[in-house]
């Protein structure tokens, strides 16, 4: 299991009104690996979480807007997860 520390983040990066989409990141991250726990990268013992997270990369390069990037990270949790 791959467990994510956040205590690394600190709140002096972002002021109070950005503090919801980057909590909607943060519970994000924490929701897909969950989800996808146990999954690996086909044929790979790669855990399948990087996978979204390359994703999310990415669409950083594009855009600010954590509600964005959030549905990078999520882009595979009803397709390849049990979770409805």
């Amino acid at each position: 299991r791959y467990d994510i520390d956040f205590s690394d983040y600190s709140d002096e990066y972002w002021d109070e009104e950005d503090y919801l989409m980057e909590n909607v990141l943060d519970r994000a991250i924490v929701f897909a690996t969950e989800a996808h726990e146990g999954q690996f990268r086909k044929g790979t013992q790669i855990p399948y979480i990087l996978h979204p997270l390359e994703a999310a990369a990415i669409v950083g390069t594009m855009t600010t807007d954590n509600e964005i990037i959030a549905g990078a990270v999520l882009h595979d949790v009803v397709e390849d997860t049990d979770t409805t």
